[in-house]
């Protein structure tokens, strides 16, 4: 249990290099880091006030955080120094996977009745919508474990709406249903190893 406390804001993403390097995202533009196994953290400035719900590295200085209000930031020097992307408008982005690098994703919503996903394919020069997935309502999570299969996760808190698990056996050409779900509960997380 870590008591330091470089900030009161709460943290929605997580995302480690290794057993030392780390970074955490959270509400009102947060960025944390740490190369000590999560023992200290610094604080990072990234010029935002929008809630990052998540935050993906490639290497130690190559990194990216997407949230609300349609945020997508890149750092190319460790967090140092964060630039905003262009980025379709779009409500607000909830995941980010870059596991299969150069190729790359993103998760999100327009509105509250629809589910968006971007893709690059440049190394995250550039993202661009992707009409291929047309999921529902919801979409909280997305993560490829080879460049052909990948999963996302649909955990709608709209009354009524499904939560749904949908999987890409071809990179994203075309998402089919795996697992439904109405129960009164919100799928919110997944992880493959």
């Amino acid at each position: 249990n870590l008591r330091q406390a470089v900030t009161l804001q709460p943290l929605f993403g997580v995302h480690f290099l290794d057993e030392q390097q780390g970074w955490v995202s959270g509400a009102g533009g947060t960025i944390l880091k740490t190369s000590t196994g999560g023992m200290v953290w610094d604080s990072l400035s990234t010029n935002s006030t929008s809630s990052l719900t998540d935050v993906f590295f490639v290497n130690p200085a190559r990194g990216w955080a997407v949230g609300g209000d349609g945020t997508i930031l890149r750092t190319t020097d460790g967090g140092t120094s964060w630039v905003q992307q262009s980025t379709p408008i779009v409500r607000g982005w909830t995941d980010i996977d870059l596991g299969q690098y150069p190729s790359g994703w993103i998760v999100g919503y327009n509105t509250l009745l629809d589910s968006r996903l971007l893709k690059t394919s440049d190394g995250g020069q550039t993202w661009n919508l992707d009409s291929s997935f047309a999921g529902s309502p919801g979409a909280t999570q997305i993560q490829f474990t080879s460049h052909d299969i990948g999963w996302i996760v649909v955990g709608s808190a709209i009354g009524g709406s499904m939560q749904v698990v949908y999987k890409t056996t071809n990179g994203g050409v075309g998402w089919n249903a795996v697992l439904t779900s109405n129960a009164d509960t919100i799928f919110s997380s997944m992880s493959f190893v």
